[in-house]
């Protein structure tokens, strides 16, 4: 027969279990949440390049290229170079420009400020909810399976004694 553990251990035990889902789960949260915080981040390796061709019109025509810090660029092709003297004999000015990408929150488009900053929130509300949601259902869990039955015994107890039926017996295996 296995013996029961008292009340105390069994609580502290619950209580240890409920701590360590607890951690687990924000520790995951936050790490989750911080992902994706960085991947809604721009790259902080990459830059435009900005391409404005202005005809003798005065028509422009602009391109923006995304490119990698260390990425291997293809040489243009012959057709390409011919493009280009082409472009330079039609008397088209072309200007080029780098702009490098800033890695902060002020550089987001406003749905990305807003996701940015409810993961931010997730990173704190949602271990406090899991801190409340832990505690409350492993408090119940104890009440029910180990305060609850004794109690229903007592009350059971105390109306045989107001009825003044003192021919009772109390039993409780623990």
């Amino acid at each position: 027969m296995r013996k029961e553990k008292s009340l105390k251990h069994t609580f502290i035990s619950t209580m240890l279990i409920a701590v360590a889902v607890i951690a687990s789960l924000s520790v995951v949260t936050i790490w989750g949440c911080g992902r994706l915080q960085k991947a809604i981040l721009p790259d902080a390796n990459a830059a435009y390049l900005h391409i404005l061709t202005v005809d003798e019109s005065g028509n422009q025509k602009e391109q923006k290229l995304r490119l990698e810090f260390g990425e291997k660029v293809k040489a243009p092709t012959l057709e390409e170079q011919l493009d280009a003297i082409l472009v330079q004999i039609g008397r088209e000015v072309t200007t080029y420009s780098i702009e490098k990408i800033e890695r902060s929150y002020d550089s987001l488009s406003p749905k990305r400020k807003v996701a940015y900053s409810g993961l931010s929130t997730c990173k704190v509300l949602l271990p406090a909810l899991y801190s409340i949601a832990g505690t409350l259902i492993s408090a119940l869990w104890f009440y029910r399976k180990k305060l609850d039955p004794p109690i229903k015994i007592l009350t059971e107890a105390t109306e045989n004694i107001a009825e003044e039926n003192l021919d009772f017996e109390v039993y409780y295996e623990s």
